[in-house]
């Protein structure tokens, strides 16, 4: 499977269901930390977990998406994923870690290599990103990558405790991307 490292002690691989675990655990264990940050809070199980990494391996398989792992010294730290890829070039690039994991280097390397390839391989047009109004350190991640802000959807997204958060709307296109390789449009 799918392995990009990020620098010495971290890389960048494709979940599989053997990593259901791990990614509870990490998910458990920064519940609060992470409820406003994504919603794969809503994941209430090891089972919840491997579902839905079967999920990501089910639409990476068919071209339309995929999960990836941020792995730290051999732990899982975090995930970037793409929940669809549309026929008419875009997707949105999802990306948090774990509290003691926060390195916004870290999310910038993991989200410039996803980045990079889906210009350059995929031949995708516009990449976006959509950030909880509450969480700082995303919009930092989606500034810093070049990302511009669109818009806010007020109330745009339920949280699993049924509490509703504004989302900001980021937006990347190819023609403005140069942070990583050539990108030929």
């Amino acid at each position: 499977m799918f392995h990009h490292p990020l620098r010495d002690d971290a890389a960048l691989r494709v979940l599989e269901p053997h990593h259901a675990e791990a990614l509870f655990a990490l998910i458990e264990d920064n519940r609060g930390f992470l409820a406003g940050v994504t919603p794969m809070t809503g994941i209430a199980s090891v089972e919840n977990a491997r579902s839905s990494i079967k999920y990501a391996l089910g639409r990476m398989g068919s071209g339309n998406g995929f999960a990836a792992g941020v792995w730290v010294h051999g732990e899982l730290a975090g995930v970037v994923s793409l929940p669809y890829i549309h026929d008419n070039k875009l997707t949105e690039l999802h990306c948090w870690l774990g509290e003691s994991f926060q390195d916004q280097e870290l999310a910038e390397l993991a989200c410039r290599v996803v980045i990079t390839h889906l210009f350059s391989t995929r031949g995708l047009i516009r990449i976006q990103m959509v950030v909880f109004a509450s969480d700082p350190r995303n919009h930092a991640v989606a500034e810093r990558l070049g990302f511009t802000l669109e818009a806010t959807l007020r109330e745009g997204k339920r949280l699993p405790d049924g509490a509703y958060t504004d989302e900001c709307l980021y937006g990347l296109l190819r023609e403005e991307w140069g942070g990583g390789g050539n990108v030929q449009s």
